[in-house]
């Protein structure tokens, strides 16, 4: 019934649908038992990374549907500048034809100001000259008997009027009152043509008015303008930076999903070599009812075989398929990271907050030897039985230590870890002293983070103290610090590396309970990261804790253990 239901789980993705359905294939060709409480486990277990592995790729989709929508209101934004600006354009044009016309009006009536100026300096010119001829006139009408007076204004000709001395007053009073009515011609000559420029200047006046009104408005226009056209050029870069980190974090997730399928394979490859030679072992009645004394394991899945042999490789295997499940945890922070990402640059889109937590229940009340707890700072307590137990103490070094040496021991060892990924040695003994833990052995490795933080005088000084503080049932086991080779050999850190080394393996010859091994055959190949935190790979594991257990197995007065030849 459980391979049914395996079976008929559906992963949207024809790659690991294969992936799956090998998996399957190589537990049905192993021939367990399926009334084993491992295997259901195992079932189980299988169950809950497909089902994960099937949400994964559904919120992969969705977030594929959002960055697309995102693209689309990019796409939508920036049109939407792109026509603001044109209006813009057009709207300046049209501000500076209508300048233009203002301009040639203004001209238009300044020409015509100047031609009634002109009209006027003319008719004063004559009225003057009138004024003078008639001044002449009255003055030498005494000496003259008779005078011959031609006067002409605006095309009007008088004829000659003889008059003779007898006539004189009469001929005075025509004078005065024909010199009148020029006066009154000319005066209202002058006064209409006052009028007309007084008009002109003040339709000028307004039209100068109308043009600084609209050279101001243009020029509030085009402020307005020049900070919508900024403001919408700023909402585009960080459109653009927001796209740019989208597929970043995009890219991230395809190379994690890819990373996954690798350890898929691997952990594939792995179940395929469990098929090699396997022979069943009876085991007693008493011993296989009993949950208290679980599967007998070999001490050794290297050279061990039978049921042992299985079910070693069966929790290697778990234990992958729980690495698998933290993968999928670190893709799901990346996926709310980026969820976060696309609230922030569109306020339209809810916030999506993805919490999933998995709890493994009674893992330890099933076996001894397959312990699943996590890889961060294990809790840590007196061991209420007499079973030797063993402490893995340090950085991120120890990632799947734990699970590794629990493979290798013999069921009555309890390993249990307290890791701290980027703690110097003193921050990891106070962890240690706050939780009063007193095991028969202790794994150290550290000095990698005191090493980068400058702090390896304070690091000898908390070694020695720890050592000091040992009690005779407890006994060290002390890793050499791996060399960073993302750096040069002859780096400055490389070289404080190689001398802390020199003192570390000074320590078995002041302690009797201090005992070392050497990483001389631990090299590039073998060390990983995960972001700023480097780990030993699934090799380098397999043989330290093989050299950690030979180091258990033997007396605390033994040699100093180097590591053997690499073998593939």
């Amino acid at each position: 019934m459980e391979m049914i239901t395996l079976e008929s789980i559906e992963l949207g993705d024809s790659e690991l649908n294969d992936l799956k359905d090998n998996v399957l294939m190589t537990m049905s060709a192993l021939g367990l038992d399926r009334n084993n409480i491992n295997y259901k486990h195992l079932v189980k277990l299988l169950e809950n990374l497909f089902s994960v592995i099937g949400d994964r790729l559904d919120d992969l989709d969705g977030h594929k549907q959002e960055v697309s929508s995102l693209i689309n209101a990019y796409d939508a934004s920036r049109d939407k500048l792109n026509s603001s600006i044109l209006d813009h354009l057009r709207y300046e044009d049209s501000w500076y034809e209508e300048n233009k016309s203002l301009k040639a009006e203004i001209i238009n009536y300044k020409r015509r100001i100047r031609t009634l100026e002109g009209k006027l300096v003319t008719q004063a010119a004559i009225v003057e000259d009138t004024d003078v001829d008639r001044s002449d006139n009255s003055s030498g009408k005494n000496t003259h008997p008779v005078h011959r007076i031609d006067v002409e204004v605006e095309g009007v000709h008088k004829d000659y009027v003889k008059v003779d001395s007898r006539n004189d007053t009469h001929t005075s009073s025509d004078l005065t009152t024909g010199a009148h009515s020029i006066n009154t011609k000319d005066d209202d000559t002058i006064h209409e043509l006052k009028r007309e420029i007084i008009v002109l200047r003040i339709k000028l006046e307004k039209a100068e008015s109308a043009y600084e009104d609209a050279c101001s408005l243009g020029s509030q226009h085009r402020n307005e303008f020049d900070c919508q056209k900024q403001e919408l050029l700023t909402r585009l870069s960080v459109a653009d930076s927001h796209q740019s980190e989208l597929m970043a974090r995009n890219e991230q997730l395809k190379a994690e999903l890819r990373n996954v399928s690798l350890e898929l394979e691997e952990l594939q490859q792995e179940n395929a070599t469990l098929t090699a030679s396997t022979s069943v072992v009876p085991i007693e009645k008493s011993k296989s009812n009993s949950l208290e004394n679980g599967i007998p394991l070999s001490e050794d899945l290297k050279t061990g075989y039978g049921d042992s042999n299985i079910f070693g490789g069966l929790a290697d295997g778990v234990h992958v398929i729980e690495a698998l499940n933290k993968k999928y945890h670190e893709v799901d922070s990346i996926i709310s990271e980026l969820k976060k990402n696309v609230t922030e640059l569109n306020s339209t889109i809810r916030d999506c907050n993805i919490t999933e937590a998995m709890s493994l229940d009674k893992v330890e009340s099933i076996t001894k030897n397959c312990v699943m707890g996590s890889t961060g700072a294990a809790f840590l307590g007196d061991n209420a039985t007499k079973e030797p137990n063993v402490v893995f103490l340090g950085d991120s070094f120890l990632f799947g230590m734990r699970e590794e040496l629990a493979s290798v021991l013999p069921s009555k060892y309890t390993p249990t870890t307290l890791r701290m990924t980027d703690a110097t040695l003193s921050a990891l003994l106070q962890s240690w002293s706050n939780m009063n833990a007193h095991p028969d052995h202790v794994v150290l490795s550290a000095g990698f983070v005191d090493v980068s933080y400058n702090e390896l005088k304070s690091f000898k000084h908390e070694l020695l103290k720890f050592c000091q503080s040992l009690t005779n049932r407890t006994r060290l086991i002390v890793m050499t610090v791996p060399f960073n080779y993302l750096l040069s050999p002859l780096s400055c850190v490389n070289l404080e590396i190689h001398r802390l080394n020199k003192f570390l393996s000074s320590l078995p010859a002041k302690f009797s309970s201090v005992q070392l091994i050497q990483l001389n055959q631990i090299d590039r190949s073998l060390i990983a990261s995960k972001g700023m935190d480097p780990y030993y790979t699934v090799k380098a594991r397999r043989i330290l804790c093989s050299r950690i257990r030979n180091v258990l197995m033997t007396p605390a007065d033994g040699p100093v253990l180097g590591l053997p030849a690499l073998s593939s």
